[in-house]
């Protein structure tokens, strides 16, 4: 079998740790590679849900990750009580 290669940048830290995902599954960096690419091919679509925040989601992201609105609890029970549950 022929194969062709591609030349892809990721994160340092991305590639380690899915290195090691893949260790403990078994197969080969390139193995999982092939398995994602197979699957885009068979499904026409990406082999998982996309998840894209919308525009209110992202902006709120961007004020917790800021340390702004946000709120802190006493215990679970706390947080439980005020969100009704």
């Amino acid at each position: 079998m022929s194969v062709s290669e591609i030349s892809v940048r990721v994160e340092p830290g991305l590639k380690d740790n899915a290195a090691k995902v893949f260790q403990k599954l078994g197969i080969s960096e390139s193995e999982a590679i092939n398995w994602f690419l197979r699957e885009v091919v068979t499904r026409q679509q990406l082999p998982f849900k996309e998840r894209i925040p919308n525009r209110k989601t992202l902006e709120i992201m961007e004020k917790t990750d800021s340390g702004e609105d946000l709120t802190e609890y006493g215990d679970v029970g706390a947080f439980y009580r005020e969100m009704g549950i």
